[in-house]
Protein backbone atom coordinates (compact mmCIF):
# COMPACT_ATOMS: atom_id res chain seq x y z
CA UNK A 1 0.00 0.00 0.00
CA UNK A 2 1.28 3.44 -0.97
CA UNK A 3 1.40 5.53 2.17
CA UNK A 4 2.34 9.20 2.22
CA UNK A 5 1.70 12.16 4.43
CA UNK A 6 2.02 15.49 2.72
CA UNK A 7 0.97 19.08 3.08
CA UNK A 8 -1.87 19.95 0.72
CA UNK A 9 -0.26 23.24 -0.34
CA UNK A 10 -0.93 23.56 -4.09
CA UNK A 11 2.03 23.36 -6.40
CA UNK A 12 0.80 26.58 -8.03
CA UNK A 13 2.30 28.48 -5.09
CA UNK A 14 5.69 26.87 -5.77
CA UNK A 15 5.75 27.93 -9.41
CA UNK A 16 4.32 31.37 -8.59
CA UNK A 17 7.18 31.97 -6.19
CA UNK A 18 9.63 31.02 -8.94
CA UNK A 19 8.07 33.57 -11.26
CA UNK A 20 8.44 36.26 -8.62
CA UNK A 21 12.05 35.27 -7.95
CA UNK A 22 13.14 35.10 -11.57
CA UNK A 23 10.82 37.60 -13.23
CA UNK A 24 10.16 36.92 -16.90
CA UNK A 25 13.42 35.08 -17.55
CA UNK A 26 12.92 31.62 -19.03
CA UNK A 27 16.38 30.40 -17.98
CA UNK A 28 16.21 29.45 -14.31
CA UNK A 29 19.37 29.32 -12.24
CA UNK A 30 20.32 25.85 -11.05
CA UNK A 31 19.02 24.80 -7.64
CA UNK A 32 21.26 23.15 -5.04
CA UNK A 33 19.86 19.93 -3.60
CA UNK A 34 21.21 18.05 -0.60
CA UNK A 35 20.64 14.31 -0.18
CA UNK A 36 21.31 11.90 2.66
CA UNK A 37 20.94 8.13 2.94
CA UNK A 38 20.70 6.59 6.41
CA UNK A 39 20.03 3.05 7.59
CA UNK A 40 18.21 3.60 10.88
CA UNK A 41 18.74 0.05 12.21
CA UNK A 42 15.25 -0.89 13.33
CA UNK A 43 12.96 2.11 13.63
CA UNK A 44 9.84 0.25 14.77
CA UNK A 45 6.65 1.51 16.36
CA UNK A 46 5.40 -0.23 19.53
CA UNK A 47 2.52 -2.24 18.04
CA UNK A 48 2.43 -5.59 16.27
CA UNK A 49 1.80 -5.50 12.51
CA UNK A 50 -0.25 -8.48 11.38
CA UNK A 51 1.79 -10.92 9.33
CA UNK A 52 5.16 -9.45 10.36
CA UNK A 53 7.79 -10.85 12.74
CA UNK A 54 8.18 -7.66 14.77
CA UNK A 55 7.81 -9.36 18.14
CA UNK A 56 11.08 -7.98 19.53
CA UNK A 57 9.87 -4.41 19.09
CA UNK A 58 6.99 -4.47 21.54
CA UNK A 59 6.66 -3.20 25.13
CA UNK A 60 7.42 -5.76 27.83
CA UNK A 61 3.81 -5.75 28.96
CA UNK A 62 2.83 -7.11 25.51
CA UNK A 63 5.45 -9.84 25.77
CA UNK A 64 3.61 -11.54 28.62
CA UNK A 65 1.35 -13.00 25.98
CA UNK A 66 1.87 -16.70 25.25
CA UNK A 67 1.67 -15.89 21.54
CA UNK A 68 4.61 -13.49 21.73
CA UNK A 69 6.64 -15.87 23.91
CA UNK A 70 5.99 -18.67 21.45
CA UNK A 71 7.11 -16.58 18.48
CA UNK A 72 10.27 -15.44 20.28
CA UNK A 73 11.18 -19.01 21.24
CA UNK A 74 11.32 -19.90 17.54
CA UNK A 75 14.41 -17.68 17.09
CA UNK A 76 17.54 -19.84 16.96
CA UNK A 77 20.10 -17.10 17.69
CA UNK A 78 20.29 -16.86 21.53
CA UNK A 79 21.04 -13.11 21.57
CA UNK A 80 18.15 -12.28 19.23
CA UNK A 81 15.85 -14.65 21.14
CA UNK A 82 16.62 -12.92 24.45
CA UNK A 83 16.12 -9.53 22.83
CA UNK A 84 12.74 -10.67 21.56
CA UNK A 85 11.72 -11.95 24.99
CA UNK A 86 13.11 -9.26 27.27
CA UNK A 87 13.73 -5.96 25.42
CA UNK A 88 11.24 -3.30 26.51
CA UNK A 89 10.49 -1.38 23.30
CA UNK A 90 8.04 1.11 24.77
CA UNK A 91 6.87 4.58 23.76
CA UNK A 92 9.63 6.26 25.78
CA UNK A 93 12.31 4.20 24.01
CA UNK A 94 10.78 4.91 20.60
CA UNK A 95 10.67 8.62 21.36
CA UNK A 96 14.35 8.63 22.36
CA UNK A 97 15.32 6.67 19.26
CA UNK A 98 13.50 9.27 17.13
CA UNK A 99 15.13 12.15 18.99
CA UNK A 100 18.60 10.63 18.63
CA UNK A 101 18.17 9.97 14.91
CA UNK A 102 16.81 13.49 14.56
CA UNK A 103 19.94 14.82 16.27
CA UNK A 104 22.09 13.05 13.67
CA UNK A 105 20.11 14.45 10.77
CA UNK A 106 19.90 17.97 12.21
CA UNK A 107 23.67 18.04 12.63
CA UNK A 108 24.20 17.69 8.85
CA UNK A 109 24.44 20.37 6.17
CA UNK A 110 25.18 23.22 8.61
CA UNK A 111 22.21 22.38 10.78
CA UNK A 112 19.69 22.41 7.94
CA UNK A 113 19.52 18.68 7.29
CA UNK A 114 19.12 17.29 3.75
CA UNK A 115 16.42 18.29 1.28
CA UNK A 116 15.83 14.61 0.50
CA UNK A 117 16.36 11.95 3.16
CA UNK A 118 16.42 8.31 2.01
CA UNK A 119 15.95 5.77 4.78
CA UNK A 120 16.27 2.06 5.37
CA UNK A 121 14.81 -0.11 8.16
CA UNK A 122 11.63 1.84 8.90
CA UNK A 123 8.73 -0.38 9.93
CA UNK A 124 5.77 1.62 8.66
CA UNK A 125 4.26 5.06 8.11
CA UNK A 126 3.49 5.29 11.84
CA UNK A 127 7.18 4.99 12.76
CA UNK A 128 8.15 7.39 9.98
CA UNK A 129 5.60 9.97 11.11
CA UNK A 130 6.81 9.59 14.70
CA UNK A 131 10.34 10.41 13.57
CA UNK A 132 9.25 13.56 11.74
CA UNK A 133 6.89 14.73 14.48
CA UNK A 134 9.46 14.26 17.25
CA UNK A 135 13.02 14.07 15.90
CA UNK A 136 12.58 16.38 12.90
CA UNK A 137 9.86 18.77 14.00
CA UNK A 138 10.18 22.18 12.32
CA UNK A 139 12.61 20.96 9.64
CA UNK A 140 10.15 21.49 6.81
CA UNK A 141 9.69 17.88 5.75
CA UNK A 142 6.23 17.90 4.19
CA UNK A 143 6.43 14.75 2.06
CA UNK A 144 6.70 11.30 3.65
CA UNK A 145 6.81 8.29 1.35
CA UNK A 146 6.72 4.65 2.42
CA UNK A 147 5.19 1.62 0.72
CA UNK A 148 4.69 -1.57 2.70
CA UNK A 149 6.84 -4.34 1.27
CA UNK A 150 7.16 -8.11 1.72
CA UNK A 151 10.06 -8.18 4.21
CA UNK A 152 9.12 -10.66 6.95
CA UNK A 153 10.40 -8.48 9.78
CA UNK A 154 8.43 -5.57 8.35
CA UNK A 155 11.30 -3.19 7.60
CA UNK A 156 10.91 -0.94 4.56
CA UNK A 157 12.69 1.82 2.70
CA UNK A 158 11.27 5.34 2.99
CA UNK A 159 11.89 8.87 1.74
CA UNK A 160 11.08 12.21 3.32
CA UNK A 161 11.50 15.43 1.39
CA UNK A 162 11.10 19.18 1.33
CA UNK A 163 10.87 19.09 -2.46
CA UNK A 164 7.39 18.70 -3.97
CA UNK A 165 6.51 15.07 -4.60
CA UNK A 166 5.08 14.22 -8.01
CA UNK A 167 4.62 10.47 -7.80
CA UNK A 168 5.89 7.38 -6.01
CA UNK A 169 5.89 3.65 -6.67
CA UNK A 170 7.92 0.60 -5.75
CA UNK A 171 9.48 -2.38 -7.49
CA UNK A 172 9.41 -5.95 -6.26
CA UNK A 173 12.73 -7.81 -6.39
CA UNK A 174 12.10 -11.36 -7.59
CA UNK A 175 14.77 -13.56 -6.03
CA UNK A 176 16.11 -16.73 -7.65
CA UNK A 177 15.86 -19.98 -5.72
CA UNK A 178 13.18 -22.24 -4.28
CA UNK A 179 9.60 -21.09 -3.77
CA UNK A 180 10.12 -20.67 -0.02
CA UNK A 181 12.99 -18.15 -0.46
CA UNK A 182 12.40 -15.29 1.96
CA UNK A 183 11.34 -12.13 0.10
CA UNK A 184 13.47 -9.02 0.26
CA UNK A 185 12.69 -5.32 0.47
CA UNK A 186 11.17 -3.59 -2.54
CA UNK A 187 13.01 -0.73 -4.24
CA UNK A 188 11.16 2.54 -3.61
CA UNK A 189 10.94 5.14 -6.40
CA UNK A 190 9.89 8.75 -5.86
CA UNK A 191 9.96 11.71 -8.26
CA UNK A 192 10.24 15.37 -7.28
CA UNK A 193 9.96 18.60 -9.24
CA UNK A 194 12.84 21.08 -9.22
CA UNK A 195 13.13 24.04 -11.62
CA UNK A 196 10.63 22.48 -13.98
CA UNK A 197 12.71 19.28 -14.08
CA UNK A 198 12.07 15.94 -12.45
CA UNK A 199 14.61 14.23 -10.20
CA UNK A 200 13.80 10.60 -9.52
CA UNK A 201 15.29 8.93 -6.46
CA UNK A 202 15.50 5.17 -5.95
CA UNK A 203 15.74 4.03 -2.32
CA UNK A 204 17.49 0.68 -1.95
CA UNK A 205 18.01 -1.90 0.77
CA UNK A 206 19.33 -5.00 -0.93
CA UNK A 207 19.59 -8.53 0.56
CA UNK A 208 22.27 -8.83 3.22
CA UNK A 209 25.60 -10.61 2.96
CA UNK A 210 23.95 -13.62 4.61
CA UNK A 211 22.24 -14.16 1.24
CA UNK A 212 23.93 -15.38 -1.96
CA UNK A 213 25.36 -12.86 -4.40
CA UNK A 214 22.67 -13.87 -6.89
CA UNK A 215 20.07 -12.16 -4.69
CA UNK A 216 21.89 -8.84 -4.88
CA UNK A 217 22.33 -9.34 -8.63
CA UNK A 218 18.54 -9.67 -8.89
CA UNK A 219 18.16 -6.38 -7.01
CA UNK A 220 20.68 -4.71 -9.32
CA UNK A 221 18.78 -5.86 -12.40
CA UNK A 222 15.49 -4.61 -10.91
CA UNK A 223 17.03 -1.21 -10.19
CA UNK A 224 18.56 -0.80 -13.64
CA UNK A 225 15.34 -1.79 -15.39
CA UNK A 226 13.30 0.73 -13.38
CA UNK A 227 15.94 3.45 -13.74
CA UNK A 228 16.01 3.06 -17.52
CA UNK A 229 12.25 3.56 -17.61
CA UNK A 230 12.62 6.79 -15.64
CA UNK A 231 15.46 7.82 -17.95
CA UNK A 232 13.19 7.21 -20.92
CA UNK A 233 10.71 9.70 -19.43
CA UNK A 234 13.44 12.34 -19.38
CA UNK A 235 13.99 12.26 -15.62
CA UNK A 236 17.24 12.87 -13.75
CA UNK A 237 17.97 9.66 -11.84
CA UNK A 238 19.98 8.81 -8.74
CA UNK A 239 19.95 5.62 -6.66
CA UNK A 240 21.02 5.62 -3.02
CA UNK A 241 20.78 3.37 0.00
CA UNK A 242 22.19 0.27 1.63
CA UNK A 243 23.25 -2.01 -1.21
CA UNK A 244 24.86 -4.61 1.09
CA UNK A 245 27.48 -5.20 -1.58
CA UNK A 246 31.17 -5.34 -0.77
CA UNK A 247 33.84 -4.12 -3.17
CA UNK A 248 34.63 -7.56 -4.70
CA UNK A 249 30.97 -7.84 -5.78
CA UNK A 250 30.95 -4.28 -7.08
CA UNK A 251 34.09 -5.04 -9.05
CA UNK A 252 32.39 -8.15 -10.42
CA UNK A 253 29.01 -9.06 -11.83
CA UNK A 254 26.96 -6.64 -9.70
CA UNK A 255 29.14 -3.73 -10.73
CA UNK A 256 28.83 -4.74 -14.39
CA UNK A 257 25.03 -4.68 -14.10
CA UNK A 258 25.04 -1.28 -12.40
CA UNK A 259 27.53 0.34 -14.75
CA UNK A 260 26.24 -1.26 -17.95
CA UNK A 261 28.26 -3.11 -20.56
CA UNK A 262 29.61 0.17 -21.97
CA UNK A 263 29.52 2.21 -18.74
CA UNK A 264 26.30 3.77 -20.02
CA UNK A 265 24.02 3.27 -17.00
CA UNK A 266 25.27 4.39 -13.55
CA UNK A 267 28.36 6.07 -12.13
CA UNK A 268 29.40 4.84 -8.68
CA UNK A 269 29.65 8.01 -6.59
CA UNK A 270 31.73 6.41 -3.85
CA UNK A 271 34.37 5.19 -6.29
CA UNK A 272 34.38 8.62 -7.93
CA UNK A 273 34.84 10.25 -4.52
CA UNK A 274 37.65 7.88 -3.53
CA UNK A 275 39.53 8.22 -6.83
CA UNK A 276 42.93 9.48 -5.68
CA UNK A 277 43.59 11.15 -9.03
CA UNK A 278 40.79 13.63 -8.20
CA UNK A 279 42.58 14.82 -5.03
CA UNK A 280 39.35 15.06 -3.05
CA UNK A 281 41.06 13.87 0.10
CA UNK A 282 39.86 11.15 2.47
CA UNK A 283 36.28 10.75 3.64
CA UNK A 284 35.51 11.60 7.27
CA UNK A 285 35.36 7.86 8.01
CA UNK A 286 36.64 5.01 5.82
CA UNK A 287 33.13 3.59 5.48
CA UNK A 288 29.52 3.84 6.60
CA UNK A 289 29.28 0.44 8.28
CA UNK A 290 31.54 -1.60 10.55
CA UNK A 291 31.49 -5.12 9.12
CA UNK A 292 33.49 -8.04 10.52
CA UNK A 293 36.07 -5.82 12.15
CA UNK A 294 36.55 -3.23 9.43
CA UNK A 295 34.80 -0.33 7.71
CA UNK A 296 32.93 -0.83 4.46
CA UNK A 297 30.92 1.30 2.04
CA UNK A 298 27.83 -0.84 1.68
CA UNK A 299 25.88 2.43 1.60
CA UNK A 300 26.37 4.05 -1.81
CA UNK A 301 25.10 6.57 -4.31
CA UNK A 302 24.80 5.85 -8.02
CA UNK A 303 24.17 8.63 -10.54
CA UNK A 304 22.77 7.88 -13.98
CA UNK A 305 25.07 8.83 -16.81
CA UNK A 306 22.22 10.46 -18.74
CA UNK A 307 21.55 12.84 -15.81
CA UNK A 308 25.15 14.02 -15.99
CA UNK A 309 24.99 14.45 -19.75
CA UNK A 310 21.84 16.56 -19.41
CA UNK A 311 23.43 18.92 -16.91
CA UNK A 312 22.98 17.55 -13.39
CA UNK A 313 26.00 18.82 -11.50
CA UNK A 314 27.04 16.35 -8.79
CA UNK A 315 29.56 17.77 -6.34
CA UNK A 316 31.66 14.63 -6.16
CA UNK A 317 33.82 16.02 -3.37
CA UNK A 318 30.68 16.47 -1.25
CA UNK A 319 29.98 12.74 -1.13
CA UNK A 320 31.01 11.86 2.39
CA UNK A 321 30.18 9.97 5.55
CA UNK A 322 28.37 12.10 8.10
CA UNK A 323 30.27 11.17 11.23
CA UNK A 324 29.95 13.62 14.14
CA UNK A 325 31.99 12.62 17.19
CA UNK A 326 28.89 11.80 19.22
CA UNK A 327 27.90 9.11 16.68
CA UNK A 328 31.15 7.10 17.08
CA UNK A 329 31.81 4.75 19.98
CA UNK A 330 35.27 3.24 19.91
CA UNK A 331 36.19 2.44 16.31
CA UNK A 332 32.63 2.00 15.03
CA UNK A 333 29.15 3.55 14.86
CA UNK A 334 27.41 4.10 18.20
CA UNK A 335 24.48 1.67 18.00
CA UNK A 336 21.20 2.38 19.74
CA UNK A 337 20.71 0.52 23.02
CA UNK A 338 17.08 0.24 24.10
CA UNK A 339 17.90 -0.40 27.76
CA UNK A 340 19.93 2.80 28.03
CA UNK A 341 17.92 4.66 25.34
CA UNK A 342 21.23 5.90 23.96
CA UNK A 343 23.03 5.64 20.63
CA UNK A 344 21.96 5.91 17.01
CA UNK A 345 22.47 3.10 14.47
CA UNK A 346 24.99 0.54 13.25
CA UNK A 347 25.35 2.66 10.09
CA UNK A 348 26.57 6.19 9.52
CA UNK A 349 24.73 8.36 6.99
CA UNK A 350 26.04 9.06 3.51
CA UNK A 351 25.54 12.58 2.17
CA UNK A 352 25.96 14.43 -1.12
CA UNK A 353 25.21 17.72 -2.85
CA UNK A 354 24.12 18.33 -6.41
CA UNK A 355 22.61 21.07 -8.57
CA UNK A 356 19.78 20.80 -11.01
Amino acid sequence: MHQTRMNARPQFNFFFSLLIAFGTSTALASTPITVMSYNFENLFDTSHDEGKSDWAYLPLRSKRSEKVKSECQKISNPQWRDECLYMDWNESVLRQKSLNLGKMIRSSFDGKGPDILVLQEVENITALTHLVDHGLLGMGYEYLILREGPDQRGIDTAIISRLPLITATDHNVSLPGPADTRPTRNILEASFKVNGKIITVFANHWPSQANPTEHREAAAKTLVKAAKRAEGRGEFVIAVGDFNSLRPELNGRIGQIIRGSNNEVFVDGIEKRLDRSQNYGPTSQPGTHWYRGSWSFIDRVFVMQSALRKGMDVKWSSIDVHAPDFAIRGPKPFRFNAEEADGYSDHLPLKLELEL
